[in-house]
């Protein structure tokens, strides 16, 4: 990464939490509001860095996104996305979903500054791009850098998780704080295994998100199971509404429907 002191501005460095918006955004799900059981808007805190910031950030991102990370992975990688991590799991039929919690804040400006180390970058380089892409000693959430900083950290975790499911016929795969293991075969007595591993490695599995299921599962949007795809009900509802959505199924039928003779 082609970077040199003299491109970044002291005060920055120093004073990165002057060069942020805080603000709370609604969450979104096939182009709708998630709406809490108390009929409030579910919002997610957002920290937005200003143009200059962002600018910045999205070249160092550019050449992340150029270094190598685990097979399982498919959130925020170049060449992959939520279709192929579903797909993934299509001939599954029992199922393990695991949600992290504060994914990105839990992950520290330390262990984005090793990152950066062995990635091959001097230790003054390293906390200058660690300063640049970090805010108050965590990732924040709304940086284009923090998704695939997230990756690097969590790819550790998710050699670990690959190394115990080995030989066990599961798939495993990821996609940023949601994780997806199947398999063909009943593996429930595995999950506590799983979870420790998670939590070894101070990430936190969201316990009302960890869902273990049979037959069908919805994955990244998607259901699927038993060697078929579907569309979500609540996304083709929603596509009868909203063109954005409408063009996101139609693209999900026209490159896989002609693979997949069970898609509805």
């Amino acid at each position: 990464m082609a970077f040199s002191h003299k491109y970044f501005d002291l005060d920055l460095v120093c004073n990165t939490t002057n060069y942020y918006n805080e603000k709370d955004e609604p969450k979104m799900k096939f182009g709708k509001k998630q709406i809490n059981a108390d009929g409030s808007p579910r919002l997610r805190k957002i920290q937005a860095p200003v143009q200059f910031l962002k600018l910045w950030q999205r070249q160092i991102c550019y050449h992340l996104q150029r270094k190598e990370l685990p097979d399982c992975m498919y959130g925020s990688i170049e060449g992959r996305n939520n279709i192929q991590n579903a797909l993934q799991h299509l001939h599954g039929r029992f199922f393990l979903t695991i949600n992290l919690k504060n994914f990105f804040t839990n992950i520290t400006n330390t262990q984005i500054h090793k990152i950066f180390m062995e990635l091959g970058y001097p230790w003054e380089k390293a906390r200058i791009l660690t300063k640049i892409t970090t805010l108050k000693g965590s990732l924040p959430q709304g940086s284009p850098c923090s998704p695939v900083l997230a990756n690097f950290v969590f790819a550790k975790t998710a050699l670990q998780i690959q190394e115990f499911i080995r030989n066990r016929n599961i798939t495993f795969t990821t996609f940023l704080d949601d994780l997806t293991f199947s398999s063909s075969k009943d593996f429930k007595h595995l999950v506590p295994g799983i979870l420790a591993i998670v939590r070894s490695n101070n990430f936190y599995p969201h316990h009302k998100k960890i869902h273990y299921r049979r037959k069908y599962c919805e994955v990244t949007g998607l259901i699927v199971g038993c060697s078929k795809l579907r569309l979500v009900p609540e996304m083709k509802k929603a596509a009868l509404e909203n063109p954005r959505v409408d063009a996101y199924a139609n693209t999900v039928k026209k490159q896989y429907g002609e693979h997949l003779m069970y898609l509805s």
